[in-house]
């Protein structure tokens, strides 16, 4: 097991390069472990702007470099943390 934490900015756009930086460490240099990656992205399911992470870029991102999230493959807007903000709960 290789084990990793990140809490996300604010915006949410740390949140793709940290876990791609992660994924490339883990596929170097410990392809003999399975990664299990702790993740508070801070994503958007209505971004305000472009400056902010949204859920199914999100979820792209996480198809693309063959990731998973415990919500399944294709994890949904819909199914939110109780951290979420009120407004971002739609």
């Amino acid at each position: 097991w290789l084990l990793g934490s990140f809490h996300g900015d604010s915006n949410g756009l740390a949140t793709q390069p940290v876990v791609q930086a992660i994924a490339d460490l883990a596929r170097g240099s410990f392809e003999d472990h399975v990664l299990l990656l702790g993740v508070d992205g801070n994503t958007y399911n209505s971004p305000p702007s472009k400056r902010y992470q949204s859920v199914s870029g999100f979820r792209k991102f996480l198809g693309e470099w063959g990731l998973v999230s415990s919500w399944g493959p294709l994890p949904s807007p819909k199914s939110l943390s109780d951290s979420v903000p009120a407004e971002d709960k739609t």
